[in-house]
């Protein structure tokens, strides 16, 4: 309860920033890196909607008990309901002065997560409607946490529809940057086994899971 009452107090004084790039889509990912400070101090990362008792993900490393906390809270009276635990292993890298790299990545079912180069191989289901998160809440030692990144790929997600042109591109950023240079582009998807690149124009779908895809906005790369 005491643990509770700290990262309650440090959710709400301590920094958060509207989510970068917007709200996210199937697909996308965020990189959060910083430092660890020291072997005793918790600290906290948390994916919030509108209203800030809704936590879609609490990201919370423990160095006291060498484990990574996942969990996710709902208002409840004039607080935070707090779910189900779930726990990761503690990294091999997680050591004080040592950097840290999480990748979070949101697929249509779960979040997924790249924790200094190593993809995790538990999932943190969606409890919320992921596409509400609005704001980013982080919490710890000065220092933790040096920034927060949106990245402009759309991983596994086919963006169907309203093509300009289909051509061959040498490679992914090939296939952007016909995207870029096209005045009535919004966006593109790009084949990575075949190197078939679609270039789009208003009116595509919403991303869909396809495994053989890579697809991305304009608007995020300008």
């Amino acid at each position: 309860q005491r643990y509770l009452r700290r990262v309650r107090e440090a959710v709400v004084s301590t920094q958060s920033t509207g989510f970068p790039g917007g709200p996210p889509m199937p697909g996308t990912s965020i990189v959060m890196q910083g430092k660890i400070v020291d072997a005793k101090s918790n600290w906290v990362f948390n994916f919030h909607t509108k209203d800030k008792f809704h936590i879609a993900l609490h990201f919370n490393p423990r160095p006291g008990h060498k484990k990574i906390v996942l969990n996710s809270s709902v208002k409840k009276g004039a607080g935070y309901g707090w779910n189900k635990e779930v726990h990761l292993g503690w990294p091999a890298g997680f050591k004080p002065g040592a950097a840290w790299t999480v990748v979070v990545i949101f697929h249509q079912k779960y979040f997924r997560f790249i924790i200094n180069g190593d993809e995790i191989k538990t999932h943190f289901p969606h409890r919320m409607p992921f596409p509400e998160i609005r704001t980013v809440s982080v919490g710890g030692p000065k220092g933790t946490f040096q920034i927060a990144l949106r990245s402009c790929l759309l991983i596994d997600q086919n963006l169907w529809g309203a093509d300009i042109a289909k051509s061959k591109a040498r490679d992914l950023m090939d296939c952007r940057n016909k995207c870029m240079a096209h005045p009535h582009c919004v966006a593109f998807t790009y084949r990575v086994k075949s190197r078939e690149c679609w270039i789009k124009k208003p009116g595509h779908k919403l991303p869909e899971y396809d495994a053989t895809l890579i697809s991305g906005l304009k608007s995020c790369f300008k």
